[in-house]
């Protein structure tokens, strides 16, 4: 709930961090700046995936252990 994937429909990179995840991606807080170009402005996103946990911006693929950290989880 501390964080938000940005993603694009057409982008591969997404789709790789999408598969890190599987069913459980579903279950992010994700927008996708295909569908939602302005809430990606708003937030300042220039290239996907952008993850921002606690405020901060983490650009390209994250691995699962890294994301565990950054949250806080696992």
């Amino acid at each position: 709930e501390k964080s938000i994937i940005y993603v694009s429909a057409t982008c591969s990179h997404c789709q790789r961090q999408k598969d890190l995840f599987g069913n459980s991606f579903k279950e992010l807080n994700s927008i996708d700046c295909v569908f939602s170009p302005e809430k990606c402005r708003e937030a300042g996103i220039t290239a996907v995936p952008t993850w921002i946990i606690d405020g901060e911006t983490y650009k390209g693929v994250q691995d699962i252990e890294k994301l565990k950290e950054l949250t806080n989880c696992g």
